[in-house]
């Protein structure tokens, strides 16, 4: 019996896709972009940030550390809800992209199962 009839290139293949993958589903949600000027003022509803970092389902606003003299992001810090801005909706672009992004994870996950079941 032929445990691998094509090699082990395709484990390579699933290998790969899997890293991928969970490179993607590993992320906290809320570092996807950076934004600068005047869409964070709208966002914090103040004007001492100098940028905000974007998720699909949450923010997060930089801390400023006098020991470095600058504004920082400590990814260890939690994330922020969109929840606090009250019921002002996304343009229809971002639910969009908000939409994509969940349908992408799930076929990137089946994906990877099925290459993973038929490599062997």
């Amino acid at each position: 019996m032929i445990l691998l009839p094509h090699g082990g290139y395709p484990l390579v293949v699933a290998t790969l896709a899997s890293m991928a993958w969970m490179t993607t589903i590993s992320h906290d949600g809320c570092d996807f972009v950076r934004i600068t000027g005047p869409a964070v003022e709208k966002l914090t509803n103040s004007d001492t940030y100098p940028f905000a970092e974007l998720g699909f389902r949450s923010f997060r606003i930089p801390t400023f550390y006098p020991d470095f003299n600058e504004w920082q992001i400590r990814y260890s810090d939690s994330c922020l809800s969109y929840d606090v801005l009250g019921d002002e909706p996304f343009d229809s672009f971002w639910i969009i992209a908000s939409t994509t992004n969940s349908i992408g994870m799930v076929f990137g996950g089946a994906a990877c199962l099925f290459l993973w079941v038929s490599a062997t």
